[in-house]
């Protein structure tokens, strides 16, 4: 069996940067992501997390730094940017994102709703689309729910949903922005088993998140990032059983038991 350390290089970032004016918000961020890993980042509100997130499909343009994605750079690019631009369709109907808040449309079903990015994106044909969404919709626990609208749902069910929709452009990698971040601690669960069991099927993920536990269980590699660097990175074990920086003890001292660490 292949191992992770042995699988490709899908995504690699070398000296990423974001500014906002003047405000420098990533400063040299260096990344290589291999197929089937599922990294964790972890750090302070406004280190800079989600907006790395955002760069790696472009949501956000880098000011400075390289990305490539299965060996494709798409920063820098030659030609500018813009929201029809076709490029950037390709590249993000290949790189899924699920976000905090779960950017359903209100006003049609949970099925058309997953179906909505097959259609218009990939030209898939509808009936094939359908199978498929009724299939993802099993796989995350509501398939009951393909004629609901979101509204109807709880938090966590939107999220699945979400998830369900993000693997209908059958992605090869996830970026998930603290997806649980928006839910009651009761829900949080729900979501958390889907991802885990994507991980178990070998889906290459980054995550952004707060659930500690679940970085501890399901991440091959931890990333500490505080005011837009990454601080520490490391195999979980590492990062929190031994830390080696001080900023990263203090930030696991501020949210865990010290039983934990």
């Amino acid at each position: 069996m292949t191992t992770k350390t042995a699988n490709k290089t899908v995504i690699k970032v070398k000296g990423l940067r974001k500014s906002f004016g003047s405000h420098e918000i990533l400063s040299g961020i260096e990344l290589d992501v291999r197929q089937g890993e599922v990294v964790c980042i972890i750090g302070p509100s406004g280190s800079g997390k989600s907006t790395f997130l955002r760069c790696l499909n472009l949501l956000e343009e880098p000011s400075d730094g390289s990305i490539a994605i299965n060996e494709e750079v798409i920063y820098p690019r030659k030609q500018s940017f813009s929201k029809n631009d076709m490029a950037l369709r390709r590249i993000r109907s290949h790189v899924g994102m699920v976000f905090q808040q779960f950017n359903l449309w209100p006003h049609k079903t949970v099925l058309n709703n997953i179906i909505e990015a097959p259609l218009l994106v990939r030209g898939k044909d509808k009936k094939d689309a359908i199978v498929n969404a009724e299939q993802l919709l099993m796989k995350v626990g509501l398939k009951e729910k393909r004629d609901a609208y979101p509204t109807s749902l709880s938090g966590g069910q939107q999220q699945r949903v979400a998830i369900a929709r993000a693997l209908a452009m059958d992605p090869k990698i996830i970026l998930f922005d603290e997806p649980t971040s928006a839910l009651d601690p009761e829900l949080v669960g729900e979501v958390l088993k889907v991802m885990k069991d994507l991980a178990a099927e070998g889906m290459t993920m980054v995550i952004v998140t707060h659930e500690m536990g679940f970085a501890r269980d399901v991440a091959d590699r931890i990333l500490f990032m505080d005011q837009g660097v990454v601080e520490e990175e490391g195999s979980p074990l590492d990062i929190f059983s031994q830390p080696k920086s001080e900023r990263l003890r203090q930030f696991l001292m501020s949210i865990l038991d010290s039983a934990f660490i």
